[in-house]
């Protein structure tokens, strides 16, 4: 059966069952050694190309995905063993790009998310693959996300990791070259790029998300995702008014938002709450995460209808971007389980960071994810497919209910604004108090939107003036 076909039937489905092939896809130790040795030896002849010949391939990856970018500087970077594997580029104002010198390709980059080293210009950095940021003080290794040291025991994770990358970056490569000469029409019938529908929602949700304090990355990930279908994809009341954190703006026009809405920590402690209650932990594996939000839908939106999927890939998982892709161009938000370690995970064994995705990029070769990292503040990057391991898919697909998660002030009336256009009016009921002969302070009753030591609006004719708002009277002055 073609890949197409069994694509198809999956989406029409809209849910995936994978079967347990570990036994047949795990590359016996051997052989793994035996890859690693092929890749060293290939990369040490591309390592002694001329220097002049990786800068000219940064010079056209970065036009051909970034051509109005000007390049503000090229440094080492290294990789878990301290060996020069990366080039760390920068641009002018803001973006970064991560650069493979084996692969001669990027590895990660952003076009308006600043560099994770940027405060760290004269340590040696250290890359172990998107989210595993490190780099050396004073000879020890550490955690540019949390600051921590990082331990003996997490740091031969990090060298698992670092060697799993390795063999998905040269199975991805396979993958590749067999799709090429196979049907690719499922893949080819969507455009090469795409983002969801208000993808700004992402890129600017800096604030009103939780911190990842406890390793809780994937419910993290479902509160971003829950909060893009609440504000932008028309399902008003899907998370509960009071976990709604609300946004000020200064534009009717919805791009020019420059921070989006969201929900708080405590939404965010609610969705862990709900893990607890499958007895979860912190972390979570895809499909686990499929079932947390199921009871979040049960509990708090049983109104709304959804769709969903969740799966963790093979080893060499052929059809891979051909899924994830559709997904996407079906309006799904994903969360992507990738090759990482999160330092606030206190288990000694190897985990994966989750991030959201919203978008992809030469037809899946690269995904458009936010991190859920307030302290790295990356809303907008693009990460290799190779990175990738699992998947949760969800789109909402409600009728349309309005959210009023936006506002714009003016001094009588607050407009909250559904990005769809459709706009409801808040106007003050004053009660004035703290009447003194110049000013007077007022509070809405219902809001509690306060004015202090406003000045009096004088009017009426002759020597008696009265306040047009609060009603105090100014009486003549003796001797006027």
């Amino acid at each position: 059966m073609k890949l197409t076909t069994v694509l198809c039937a999956i989406l029409t489905l809209f849910s995936i069952q994978l079967e347990n092939n570990d036994k047949n896809s795990v590359v016996p130790e051997k052989n793994k050694h035996t890859l690693n040795y092929v890749r060293q030896k290939s990369f040490s002849t591309k390592k002694i190309q001329s220097t002049n010949i990786h800068y000219t391939k940064i010079n056209e990856i970065v036009n051909n995905l970034m051509g109005n970018k000007e390049i503000k500087k090229i440094e080492n970077l290294y990789d878990i063993h301290f060996d020069l594997m990366y080039y760390l580029v920068t641009f002018e104002n803001s973006g970064y790009l991560i650069y493979d010198l084996e692969a001669q390709d990027y590895q990660e980059y952003s076009e308006t998310s600043s560099s994770p080293y940027l405060k760290y210009e004269k340590e040696m950095k250290i890359y172990v693959g998107p989210g595993n940021y490190c780099y050396l003080d004073d000879g020890t290794l550490k955690d540019i996300a949390s600051g921590n040291t990082i331990s003996a025991s997490d740091q031969n994770n990090l060298e698992t990791i670092y060697e799993n990358i390795q063999d998905s970056k040269e199975e991805a490569q396979n993958v590749e070259s067999t799709n090429s000469a196979n049907d690719t029409n499922s893949i080819n019938s969507r455009p090469d790029s795409y983002d969801l529908p208000y993808s700004y929602y992402f890129a600017n949700l800096h604030e009103n998300y939780s911190y990842n304090v406890y390793g809780t990355c994937a419910y993290i990930s479902l509160q971003i995702i829950l909060g893009y279908f609440n504000n932008f994809g028309g399902q008003g009341g899907l998370i509960p008014d009071e976990y709604i954190e609300k946004e000020q703006v200064y534009s009717e026009d919805p791009s020019q938002w420059t921070e989006s809405a969201g929900s708080s920590f405590s939404f965010h402690n609610k969705l862990f709450d709900l893990g607890k209650s499958l007895n979860y932990g912190n972390g979570l594996t895809m499909p686990q995460l499929e079932k947390v939000h199921e009871e979040y839908a049960k509990l708090y939106a049983p109104s709304y209808n959804y769709s969903a999927a969740a799966a963790i890939f093979d080893e060499i998982a052929l059809g891979k971007n051909d899924l994830l892709t559709a997904y996407l161009y079906l309006g799904c938000a994903l969360v992507l389980g990738i090759k990482g370690i999160d330092e606030n995970v206190s288990n000694d064994y190897i985990t994966g960071h989750a991030v959201t995705a919203y978008g992809y990029v030469n037809k899946g070769e690269g995904y458009r994810v936010h991190f859920g990292e307030k302290y790295l503040d990356l809303t907008n990057v693009v990460i290799k497919d190779y990175t990738i391991d699992s998947f949760f898919a969800l789109k909402y697909t409600s009728s349309h209910k309005h959210s009023q998660n936006y506002y714009y002030v003016e001094p009588e009336v607050i407009t909250y604004m559904c990005p769809c256009g459709e706009y409801s009016y808040h106007y003050h009921d004053w009660e004035y108090t703290n009447l003194t002969s110049s000013s007077h302070t007022k509070v809405c009753k219902e809001c509690n939107a306060t004015i202090e030591n406003e000045a009096h609006t004088f009017i009426g004719p002759g020597i008696f003036k009265t306040c047009s708002e609060c009603g105090y009277s100014k009486l003549p002055s003796v001797g006027s």
